[in-house]
């Protein structure tokens, strides 16, 4: 939050003509996770500025090199188990990688995207298991899920915290999976004239 109040500041200085903050879905006032509200309190920073400005809200990234698929897909090839947190079914709505650097560029140019908050994300709402389905599907590896009761993996989240930095998972990440991570795209459909490409078509782009 300091740190988007220092660049606002600045921005203020340098007498920046548009602001493109990149936030993030599930952002709201009364978001359960400390990730999101830090998000909100950014989006004020920007939004009570003098600087035009547009919020781009993203659902989970995926695309060469991120820091989802890849760690999914580096499991795959050193366990014969995918870790499940809890039941499994709580949604998210991957947006890819390209989608969402068109959606940047464009914002760059139109006006009509001033003073907006538009959620960026895939055409489906998929439950994480469905996201193993697939990524199982595409890769061709077979693994059997491994289920992980949740208090159970919130105590060894808050043991790892305290040793490890960064924890390779937090409480925090947690509540923001158990939440669930979709919104509405027409805004981003409508705006940019893009139709999103589906968590499937994605991988099969830049895994084969």
């Amino acid at each position: 939050v300091a740190g988007t109040a220092n660049v606002v500041t600045t921005a203020q200085n340098c007498k920046v003509q548009k602001i493109i903050y990149m936030s993030a879905m599930g952002t709201k006032p009364d978001a359960e996770s400390k990730y999101h509200q830090s998000k909100y309190k950014a989006e004020r920073e920007v939004i009570s500025s003098d600087i035009p400005y547009t919020i781009l809200r993203p659902s989970l990234v995926f695309g060469e090199g991120d820091g989802f698929v890849s760690m999914l897909t580096q499991m795959m090839k050193f366990s014969p188990f995918l870790p499940i947190i809890g039941n499994g079914k709580y949604q998210m709505q991957p947006v890819y990688i390209d989608d969402l650097v068109e959606a940047v560029s464009q914002t760059v140019e139109k006006a009509e995207t001033n003073g907006k908050i538009i959620e960026l994300g895939g055409p489906e709402k998929l439950e994480y298991l469905e996201i193993l389905h697939i990524l199982k599907k595409v890769t061709g590896k077979k693994r059997m899920n491994f289920y992980f009761p949740k208090l159970l993996m919130k105590s060894i989240a808050a043991v790892l915290e305290a040793v490890v930095k960064p924890a390779p998972i937090t409480r925090d990440q947690i509540i923001m999976m158990d939440a669930g991570n979709t919104g509405d795209i027409e805004d981003m459909k409508k705006i940019f004239n893009i139709e999103p490409l589906s968590f499937q078509d994605g991988l099969e782009k830049y895994m084969r």
